[in-house]
Formats: C-alpha cells, structure tokens, sequence
C-alpha cells in the first residue's frame, strides 16, 4: 500500500470502530501518525513474503492488525477482559483468532515455540507493574529465528512532559481515576530509548531500530476537554481530545504546534513516541 491508501484504511478502521461503540472517530486518530509508523516499520523488517505469522499482543483496538489482516497477513490477537473490556474482545473475535490474557505478568502465557513470525507489542509495555523480563522472554521463545518484536511506547523525555514539569504538573495519570478504581492499569513505568534498548538486549534480541518518533505533529486538535475538567465519574475514553490528521489552516492550534514541530526535528530525543524493532538472532540468554 502507498502512504496515501494506508492513511485512508487507517481513517476507515478508526470511523468502524467509532460507530460500533458510539464515540468519535477523533478519538482514535490521537493514534494515526503512531499507526502509520508502525506500518511501514512491518514493511521495512517484517514483510509479507518473509513474516507472515502475526501475534498482536493486548491488541486493543487492533487497527493495524485489520490491516495486516486486509493485505494478507495471518494474525492472531491476546487481550484482557479485565483492562481491554470485555466489548472489545467481542469486537476483536468477529475477525480474528482471540487468545484471552487478562494477566500479562501472572497468568499463563500460551502459544508453541516458533510459532510466529513478527509480534506487535504496542502502547503495553508501560502498563506491566513489573519488570517486562517475563514478557518479553515469553515473546522471544515463541518467535521463530528471525522473527521481529516491534514495541512502542511513550517517551519519558519528551518535550511536552519536560515543559509540563517544568510548570509544575504531573506527567502521572490522576489520582481521582485511580483510588476507587479496582486495579491501576494505566502507566507505571515510562522508557527511556536506553531503557527499551536495555530490555530488548538483555531478552535476547538484536536491536535493528530504536527511534524516538513525533507522533504528534502530525494531527491538529479538533475538540479538547481539559484534564482538569474529566471527571471519574465517566469513562477517560469518552472525555479524551479528538484530532484529525495533518495542518488544519482555520484551527489556531495549528499554528501554535509548529514551533513544537521545529524544536522536536532538531532534537530526536525530545519526540513523544520510542519505537523498538528487535530480531530474534540467538538463543535467549538465562
């Protein structure tokens, strides 16, 4: 596909799933440029004709996967009833082999050795309590040799969270969705790109690509409600800001994003999103 037809697909998946749970596709574009990334990461390491065999980690939505999926991909999904909700894997199973793990740290972890050949571990590894060792030993044994891992995950160091601190607010998710909640499942741990390279060598992968990405230049804000006014009263997915993709020429935060957009071009390691290909090269280490 051309960037041009995987940027359609992308905006058709996202308005499927809106209209089948009833949000905003906006809310999903917030995604798009992090997709489109991840797409032609899976073209440059993982190709069809090479990599066939698909296992999408606590998918979530899957939007690339339906992808994979429409060009001829065989792909595999695992996700939590408890944290990626019980509609959602509904949702997931009309299309693809569904494997239920709503523990990613305790329960078992099933599959053969070998049996794949690229696994998508996206927007996940924050979200472990834990050290992700398990994880991503378990990853690399059911990998066939050669096999790829693509990570990504947000970038402790960006931009936008330095500025943050430097006024004085959090980078971390608000207590009030927290305290009453039955279990903390949004971020305990944020990467560094040392770190994620640091995780994948020490699992037993060559690491053919690590970059810090701007993921967010990409896409304008259409509707902002701010964090401060999000209530736990109601679900975070349904107060989250809608975007569209690229520069919207009547929309002021347009042009309020272009010196971000310069700032981050200059200096890598300041970009929102650290994305991970590893290459299952060797035996995994003790």
């Amino acid at each position: 596909m051309t960037d041009a037809e995987i940027k359609s697909e992308l905006m058709r998946l996202y308005g499927d799933a809106a209209r089948e749970f009833g949000f905003p596709p906006g809310v999903l574009v917030r995604d798009f440029e992090r997709h489109r990334h991840t797409l032609r990461l899976i073209r440059r390491f993982a190709p069809l004709t090479t990599h066939r065999r698909v296992l999408d980690i606590a998918a979530g939505w899957a939007i690339p996967s339906r992808l994979l999926r429409k060009e001829g991909y065989e792909v595999q999904l695992t996700d939590s009833t408890a944290i990626g909700g019980l509609p959602v894997c509904e949702y997931n199973r009309k299309t693809f082999p569904l494997t239920l793990i709503n523990d990613l740290e305790r329960d078992a972890l099933p599959f053969a050795e070998n049996a794949f050949d690229l696994v998508l571990w996206l927007g996940t590894i924050e979200h472990l309590q834990n050290s992700p060792k398990r994880v991503l030993q378990w990853i690399h044994g059911i990998l066939r040799p050669g096999g790829i891992l693509l990570i990504d995950t947000p970038n402790i160091l960006e931009l936008r969270k330095r500025v943050m601190m430097l006024f004085g607010r959090s980078i971390m998710p608000h207590m009030k969705f927290i305290y009453d909640a039955p279990r903390h499942s949004d971020h305990h741990f944020e990467y560094t790109k040392d770190d994620l390279e640091f995780v994948a060598g020490r699992s037993g992968f060559a690491v053919a690509y690590c970059e810090a990405v701007d993921t967010i230049s990409g896409i304008t804000i259409k509707k902002r409600l701010k964090y401060k006014d999000r209530t736990e009263l109601e679900t975070q997915g349904a107060q989250m800001t809608q975007f569209v993709p690229g520069f919207d020429p009547l929309n002021l935060y347009s042009y309020l994003k272009l010196p971000f957009a310069l700032w981050v071009r200059m200096a890598p390691s300041l970009r929102d999103t650290l994305f991970l290909v590893g290459r299952k090269d060797a035996p995994r280490p003790p």
